[in-house]
């Protein structure tokens, strides 16, 4: 058994790199670390897991207690131990660990949680099982039993005011039941959920694992440092199309709050205060922001009205802790932000009005070229006398020249959702089918997509220059799959005189295609019709597809055959790497 304590010492060769990473960043927690030890301990991941756990200046036995529980309790799990001179902070520490990790998935564990037997595996086996995941979070109960509503919808202004201020709250309980509260926290979806993965927009980080990749290059932005942390890096991971999902199958008690439940009320809400108006001036515009500053005002008023009678001390504390949020003069100083100078609001400033003036510029244009799209469409189906049902997000970006033919007499549907981008000279010939293209895929320029049954695109798909989908029948293309130039496939076997050939005009027997998440189709290559393209194969250049191709497999040749297994040449953990 080794402890090491140091960036720079090497990984002993008795512990191969293991597949997940567990981080545990401490803070006066020795009360709580038995359980969530004895949790870790329990736990028997398939390959391998080591603890890296950054002790953040703890005045109690914190680190000690690692350290006796290392050697002693847990002596064949490769645990490394940081102790830091100072509190460097939640999201410092926690990018300090990740610095040492050597996982490819980092599990993020907060040390009043403690893992059920097999916690560990499930969440594990969640991501490399939905390559779409990015971050798979256990289903976390209060120490009582009962289920824990830990998971937050997106920031919006009703939200924040139903439950993050003082007025809001107390409306949202005499008139509303509640409900400002509970839509926030997934309170509806968590009592009906079941055994089925919740996606959420932000998981709390006391049980949760992530891809290392998704997160480069940092996991955490430490300016900051305690709160809304996990909801900018879970932010980034939703922005590239991942989900973030509640796993059922993996159980953790979590005492909601211990951690920081010892720093005095007033310096806790100025540091939330103030995290939470750095975290929405980088992702939200100015007019948001001065919304947000309004509520603030709004909430101080009220708190102090509200102590006069009878005298209230929280509602005092409250006050005092959103004034210093703001950095007012007589507002509780925030425990760990820092005041910015006024020299770095101003640069600050500036940065938020020219990139606001971009990105309004680029709202503009996509929202300009989406509707022109949209009366095309629509002009198209008045004279054709061809229904088409649309459903199109405004953030889908559509480019000016995007080609459309309907065919006269059809009705057809075309869904097209956040993010997704269809570029210059793309043809869309919707001929009575159904399009969905989903989110953050992309149509290179010069695709072509001719639909006549369901064409179903997954989110994160690429059809890239010249590639070519023909649907009559039914054709999903997976998560990730990647259509190389000039590559054709074709959900149809044309005949003629018994002989099958690629012509479109000549008589068809329907054969449906599913292209499994992560799959390549390469340069040049046709897909013939009944094919089902396993998970994260390979499909080689100028190769013609006319049988299965099994998951993790290179396919090559015309007709194409099975050439080379990628799992057997990249290891048993390619099947994550693939993810």
């Amino acid at each position: 058994m080794q402890i090491r304590t140091s960036l720079w010492q090497p990984v002993s060769a008795v512990h191969p790199s293991p597949l997940v990473s567990v981080l545990l960043v401490t803070y006066n927690s020795v009360d709580e670390l038995d359980d969530c030890l004895s949790g870790i301990q329990r736990q028997n991941v398939r390959g391998g897991y080591e603890v890296v756990v950054v002790d953040n200046a703890s005045v109690d036995d914190s680190a000690d207690h690692v350290a006796t529980w290392a050697d002693r309790v847990a002596p064949g799990i490769d645990v490394r131990l940081v102790r830091n001179p100072d509190n460097r902070g939640y999201a410092a520490a926690n990018n300090q660990a990740a610095e040492l990790a050597r996982g490819r998935l980092l599990v993020l564990l907060n040390p009043d949680a403690a893992m059920d037997d097999g916690c560990l595996q499930a969440l594990v086996d969640h991501l490399i099982e939905n390559p779409g995941a990015g971050a798979a979070s256990a289903l976390l109960r209060n120490p009582d039993g009962s289920r824990q509503l830990f998971a937050r919808r997106r920031l919006t202004l009703p939200l924040i005011f139903y439950d993050l201020t003082e007025p809001g709250r107390r409306w949202d309980r005499r008139f509303r039941h509640s409900e400002g509260s509970r839509e926030r926290r997934y309170a509806a979806e968590f009592e009906t959920q079941g055994t089925t993965p919740l996606s959420v927009d932000c998981p709390a980080a006391a049980c949760v694992a992530v891809w290392r990749e998704l997160t480069a290059p940092r996991l955490f932005d430490e300016r900051l440092p305690l709160f809304f942390n996990d909801g900018e890096m879970f932010g980034r991971i939703l922005a590239r199309h991942y989900t973030c999902d509640v796993v059922p199958a993996a159980g953790c008690l979590h005492g909601y709050g211990t951690s920081h439940a010892r720093i005095d009320p007033a310096r806790k809400r100025a540091e939330f205060v103030a995290a939470m108006r750095h975290y929405c001036s980088t992702h939200f515009g100015l007019r948001w922001n001065a919304g947000l500053t309004l509520l603030l005002w709004v909430d101080i008023a009220t708190c102090l009205l509200l102590s006069l009678a009878p005298r209230n001390r929280r509602l005092r504390k409250v006050a005092r802790g959103t004034m210093g949020g703001l950095w007012m003069p007589g507002g509780a100083q925030p425990w760990l932000m820092i005041k910015p100078s006024a020299r770095q609001r101003a640069r600050a400033l500036r940065g938020r009005l020219r990139r606001s003036r971009r990105e309004t510029r680029r709202e503009w244009q996509r929202r300009r070229n989406r509707r022109r799209f949209i009366r095309r469409i629509n002009g198209a189906s008045r004279m054709l006398n061809a229904p088409v049902a649309l459903s199109i997000d405004k953030r889908a970006d559509i480019a000016p020249d995007v080609r459309i033919e309907l065919r006269a007499g059809r009705s057809s549907r075309v869904a097209i959702e956040a993010g997704a981008v269809v570029n210059d000279g793309v043809l869309l010939r919707i001929w009575g089918g159904d399009l969905y293209l989903g989110e953050g895929a992309q149509l290179r320029h010069d695709a072509v997509l001719n639909v006549k049954g369901q064409l179903r695109i997954e989110r994160r798909v690429t059809v890239s220059r010249g590639g070519q989908l023909h649907v009559e029948g039914r054709m999903i293309v997976g998560f990730g799959a990647a259509v190389a130039e000039r590559a054709t496939i074709v959900d149809t076997t044309h005949m003629y005189d018994d002989v099958p050939v690629m012509l479109l005009d000549k008589p068809v027997t329907q054969g449906d295609i599913v292209i499994e998440p992560c799959a390549f189709v390469g340069t040049n290559s046709v897909v013939g019709a009944g094919v089902t393209i396993g998970r994260s194969a390979v499909v080689a250049a100028q190769s013609v597809v006319l049988r299965d191709v099994p998951p993790y497999t290179l396919a090559a040749g015309a007709p194409a055959r099975p050439i080379r297994d990628i799992e057997r040449v990249l290891g048993p953990n390619s099947h994550a790497s693939a993810s």
